[in-house]
């Protein structure tokens, strides 16, 4: 009898093996990599929204209101006569899909006393509003749970992990989202 060139069961589960042992690496490596990604998005969209936030302070000498008072939707008023932001994805928090039935849009909170029917003036203490400035943005970030909210949730600190609690945030006065 003549013998077929061909794998052995063995060698066959050796290469299923190593296939296995090579995904279980690379998949949350990738996952990883997805979410910094996505962090990165969220303080670059954030930088255009501040610039154009400024920008509108500019030309009207006071930042926009969110519409209606009391949502912290970021106003259409910045895309719309003029157009202060260049591109309407500078709106959209990638995370948000993460918590269905909440808002697709990063938040904007407008801290001025000029405003009294503006619900965040009310609740955020004097010393947070003047570590802010005017106005915050924030969004959720890749944290498990959306309990607390600004400045009650802590900042999200990479060091803590991918998948960490903490919520990316940037105002007037903290560029950077590190004094909550």
């Amino acid at each position: 009898m003549k013998q077929g060139k061909g794998f052995t069961l063995i060698e066959l589960l050796i290469v299923v093996a190593i296939i296995a042992i090579l995904a279980a690496i690379a998949i949350p490596n990738f996952l990883a990599a997805q979410t910094r990604s996505k962090v990165s998005k969220s303080k670059s969209e954030m930088r255009n929204l501040a610039t154009a936030l400024e920008a509108y302070y500019t030309d009207n000498n006071q930042y926009p209101c969110p519409q209606p008072p009391g949502y912290y939707n970021v106003p259409n008023s910045l895309s719309t006569p003029v157009s202060y932001v260049a591109n309407i994805a500078s709106f959209y928090d990638p995370f948000s899909a993460r918590f269905p039935g909440t808002s697709m849009l990063h938040r904007y909170g407008y801290l001025s006393a000029d405003w009294p029917q503006y619900y965040w003036n009310s609740s955020l203490s004097a010393e947070n509003r003047e570590r802010a400035g005017k106005w915050r943005l924030d969004g959720f970030g890749p944290t498990e749970n959306r309990a607390g909210g600004w400045p009650n949730c802590p900042t999200y600190d990479p060091t803590n992990g991918t998948i960490s609690n903490g919520q990316i945030y940037r105002s007037q006065k903290d560029p950077l989202g590190i004094q909550f």
